[in-house]
């Protein structure tokens, strides 16, 4: 059925049921029926995991090796400095440099201008209200 409507219809016979005849028709229902083979023979897209001879998980022994590299002192953070990073960045999307640029004055605009919307609105309210005495 679709929106109510009834798309194919069979009845039984004695050579035929209904389900074949509707199958033999390769219509809407024999569609379907292809549908659901098709479900029911795929794979499931989660794949076991592979364990390495230690019977770990690759995940897991990534994650032993960072925990190790943790306690021995090594840090887990980066170094690198924000002007690195947007280097980076520019030169990975060497397309859209005028794009940065433009972020980058729009986003110094803004929290240059973002204070003073602070700053003016605790005026306002101190000329409009007064303050207690």
């Amino acid at each position: 059925m679709s929106s109510g409507i009834v798309l194919e219809r069979a009845d039984s016979t004695p050579a035929a049921s209904a389900h074949q005849i509707l199958l033999q028709q390769k219509g809407a229902y024999h569609a379907l029926e292809e549908a659901e083979k098709l479900a029911r023979e795929e794979k499931p897209q989660l794949e076991t995991v592979h364990r390495t001879k230690s019977k770990r998980s690759i995940a897991s022994v990534a994650l032993s090796s960072k925990r190790q590299d943790l306690e021995a002192g090594k840090s887990a953070t980066s170094t690198r400095s924000n002007v690195y990073l947007i280097g980076r960045m520019v030169g990975l999307n060497s397309g859209r440099t005028w794009d940065y640029v433009l972020a980058l004055i729009g986003s110094a605009i803004v929290g240059i201008v973002y204070p003073v919307f602070g700053i003016s609105n605790f005026l306002l309210k101190a000329e409009t209200t007064g303050f207690s005495d």
